[in-house]
């Protein structure tokens, strides 16, 4: 392990995008980084282009067509280099983030990444390098930007059994939701405004299909529990689905839509999974819009704890990731991290919900009773039906089912049966709906 007590420490920086160039200016102009850290040398993939790109950041000019760093192009004059004490990941993805990370923790490299994808699928393995190779991997970043959300959870489980966790954790789903909730607008435009806004990727796909929301739940149950939780059997539904006219149901019956995330532990098990929700508008985390991120913590001893900020940009991934290079100096830190509970994993199968279902069906006789029949058939009791003339030829109708608590197993039998019913012109659109 590199000696962090020497005055200077030098940082070798992987990555210079959006975050890596605020990093690398906090480092340079800071008095509060400059004094204690070096910024040695950044690996970038083409040369002359990021040296342009250098020499017009004034955070940057050292003057005479300088620069205050080393630009390199070949990741071994980070890893390599026996003068670099802490390396910085920024570039996201699993490769060849994971070949640089691994190599900096075998050699002795302290590591520090906002790479969720990456922690989320190899967190076992990179705490093991570390523990074997005595380097530190800090990812306060990977979850919740600037949301100091992971040493939370740390801190909190040296003296609580931590039973669940649910949240709000992708800003971008929060964001369109939010927006739809308020003004009545239309997914693919507020997806179009969150773009424009940097909310959102030029590929949604992440963020709006859940699976953002999975790699950072899978974060932090594995954190809670001490146990690994694998990627695969984290249950994960998203936002593609839902329109306007769902929420104004959801109004009609006093609920808002979230996406939410939960990790939960019972005995020997846990589970984790993400999916769009109804809960209560007098529920606090209706109300938490726009990109803000909220996450609920229950421990045996603290009980319910919650914590709430922005979840992406810029500036507060920058401040968790600055976090984390002072937190290498922190004597309470210096215990290992491992998972070493090897607990079961429970499916969404025997999840109990009560649930919203919507179907646009031929508006004729008989429908109601053949949908009921079915519903009857997998033992799941309606508790109320809404239905609605929303089409301008009078044809078709939606029908908005809620239902009892049931098991999850039996109301995924009943969309499959209701989609193949003659009378139902599109994909039944589902909904759990907090009990």
């Amino acid at each position: 392990m590199k000696n962090i007590e020497k005055q200077i420490v030098n940082i070798g920086l992987i990555g210079l995008g959006n975050i890596g160039t605020k990093v690398a200016e906090e480092l340079l102009q800071n008095d509060k980084f400059n004094q204690i850290f070096n910024l040695k040398t950044v690996l970038v993939r083409d040369l002359e282009k990021y040296y342009n790109l250098a020499l017009k950041n004034k955070k940057f000019n050292v003057g005479n067509r300088k620069i205050a760093f080393d630009l390199v192009d070949v990741p071994e004059k980070i890893i390599e280099d026996e003068n670099i004490d802490v390396v910085i990941e920024l570039i996201g993805g699993v490769e060849p983030a994971s070949e640089y990370v691994k190599k900096s923790l075998i050699a002795g490299k302290h590591v520090i990444t906002a790479n969720k994808e990456l922690i989320s699928k190899q967190i076992d393995e990179l705490l093991h390098l570390s523990n074997k190779y005595n380097s530190k991997i800090k990812f306060e970043a990977s979850v919740g930007a600037g949301i100091p959300i992971i040493e939370l959870i740390l801190e909190l489980s040296r003296q609580n059994q931590i039973r669940n966790i649910r949240g709000i954790i992708n800003g971008t789903s929060n964001y369109i939701l939010s927006k739809m909730s308020e003004d009545g607008s239309n997914f693919e435009d507020v997806l179009k405004e969150a773009q424009n806004l940097g909310f959102a990727e030029s590929d949604p796909t992440n963020d709006v299909d859940g699976f953002d929301a999975k790699f950072k739940i899978a974060i932090l149950g594995a954190l809670a529990f001490k146990s690994e939780i694998p990627l695969e059997s984290v249950y994960v539904d998203g936002i593609r689905g839902i329109t306007n006219k769902d929420f104004e149901y959801a109004k009609e019956l006093d609920l808002n839509i979230k996406l939410l995330a939960f990790a939960e532990k019972e005995g020997s098990t846990i589970f984790a999974k993400v999916h769009p929700i109804l809960i209560p508008i007098n529920d606090p985390m209706a109300k938490v819009d726009r990109n803000y991120n909220v996450i609920e913590i229950e421990g045996d001893l603290i009980g319910k704890l919650w914590i709430q900020g922005e979840g992406a940009g810029n500036n507060s991934t920058t401040s968790a990731v600055l976090g984390d290079l002072m937190s290498l100096f922190d004597s309470r830190q210096s215990d290992m991290l491992v998972l070493n509970q090897n607990l079961k994993i429970r499916t969404i199968d025997q999840d109990i919900n009560k649930y919203y279902l919507r179907l646009v069906v031929v508006d004729q006789p008989g429908v109601l009773a053949q949908i009921a029949e079915i519903f009857s058939e997998n033992k799941i009791s309606i508790a109320s039906v809404i239905q609605k003339d929303l089409y301008p030829d009078n044809q078709f109708v939606d029908l908005v089912i809620m239902t009892h608590s049931s098991i999850e197993k039996n109301i995924q039998d009943v969309v499959k049966s209701i989609s193949l019913l003659k009378v139902v012109q599109q994909d039944p659109l589902l909904i759990r709906v907090q009990s």
